[in-house]
């Protein structure tokens, strides 16, 4: 999983049971690709149909055109074609460009106070074809169990996920903080198959279609989710040894290949301290001044499978407490299962894993795949007692 897929600890409030009614045929998925734009450019290599403030289309052959200032302007031969009102439609014949990107479906692009708002509108299954390569990577032939396990997740979370934006107008967002999709561009002969010989299959735990969280590296052991978004437990999101059992002892790691297995981080203490007491002004609304020089940090709570769930802060001008993923994300680490190291003039995070550990884990699934298991066995290995359904 690439580095920019894996802040998905910051997605989900909670995890849940979703009964959703199998869908009859393949249904849309709405997706904000751009969010806050003050101009944006579009292109087709074919005619396509417009649609102003949802009244009337009209077909364009403009081939290039850019909305900026609320006007259509003509980019070849640099003149206002007309004033528009929102939402602006593109109905393209196949694809279609915008800021230089190609994606299938519709567009459909709003005005909000923050500029731009642009939401691709798009069959589920070509979504998934612009999501999976960038989650798991296009990978080799080898790994193909792999990558239809990831099909197979992505394709779930995104159906067990539908409506999470409706206040915005959309499904789900195009970064980590739901899964990553750039369309056309992302799409591989490898992981396009994947996703075709999978097409319509779900994970489902009593017949009822699951939140399938999943993360780049577990470290070991994948996490329990009542640790991180929810206080209730839930049976598919409990934390797995990410190993073969043998009988009298354990295989290493299947994600043990993972260059996030284990890793090390290493600061000037005074660099160190700095970012720690800006980091405590900032989530305790107080100024960097007042938070004096830092004394102690001790680390007050881990959950079963060793991630930080919170540390102590001790401080000239008091204790403070923060949580293990404010940490990691103040410091910009792998993970949340870490240990801190100080010295007299350094300190070192050394820790295990990337993300936030719940799920399948990509890593482990694709060292399961090259191993010979089948998408259906690592599914199971990483969701308890869960099945693959083809739901259309």
């Amino acid at each position: 999983m690439k580095k920019n897929c894996l802040l998905i600890f910051l997605i989900c409030s909670c995890a849940r049971y979703v009964y959703i009614p199998p869908p009859k045929e393949i249904p849309t998925v709405k997706v904000a690709i751009l969010s806050g734009a003050k101009e944006i450019r579009i292109s087709s290599p074919d005619p396509y149909l417009l649609r102003s403030g949802g009244k009337g289309k009209y077909e364009s052959s403009l081939k290039e055109w850019t909305l900026l200032d609320d006007k259509l302007v003509d980019r070849e031969e640099n003149k206002l074609i007309r004033d528009i009102s929102f939402p602006l439609v593109v109905i393209p014949k196949e694809t279609f460009f915008i800021n230089g990107r190609e994606y299938r479906g519709t567009l459909s692009i709003h005005k909000t106070s923050n500029g731009y708002l642009a939401v691709n509108e798009v069959n589920l299954e070509d979504y998934l074809k612009g999501v999976v390569a960038c989650e798991i990577g296009g990978l080799s032939k080898n790994r193909i169990e792999a990558i239809k396990a990831q099909a197979v997740a992505a394709r779930t979370y995104a159906i067990s996920n539908l409506g999470k934006h409706k206040s915005r107008g959309y499904d789900l967002e195009s970064s980590s903080q739901d899964q990553v999709y750039r369309g056309v561009e992302a799409e591989r002969e490898l992981t396009n198959k994947a996703c075709e010989e999978t097409s319509g299959m779900v994970l489902m735990y009593k017949g009822k279609i699951i939140n399938a969280m999943y993360h780049s590296t577990c470290g070991g052991k994948t996490e329990d989710i009542h640790f991180r978004f929810t206080n209730k437990k839930v049976p598919y999101l409990t934390s797995v040894r990410d190993n073969k059992r043998k009988l009298f002892r354990s295989s290493k790691p299947f994600c043990f290949k993972s260059p996030w297995y284990v890793w090390r981080r290493l600061w000037i203490l005074k660099t160190f301290n700095e970012i720690l007491t800006n980091g405590i002004s900032y989530f305790f609304n107080i100024h960097p001044d007042s938070v004096g020089a830092i004394r102690t940090i001790k680390i007050n709570k881990r959950s079963r499978t060793g991630r930080i769930l919170d540390l102590a802060i001790k401080t000239e001008s008091g204790a403070y407490e923060i949580s293990g993923s404010d940490m990691r994300r103040l410091f910009s680490l792998p993970s949340t299962n870490f240990e801190i190291i100080k010295r007299s003039n350094y300190a070192k995070i050394r820790g295990k894993g990337y993300g936030h550990g719940i799920g399948m884990c990509q890593w482990g699934a694709i060292v399961m795949a090259k191993s010979g298991y089948k998408y259906q066995n690592i599914l199971r290995h990483y969701y308890k007692g869960t099945r693959v359904k083809k739901i259309y």
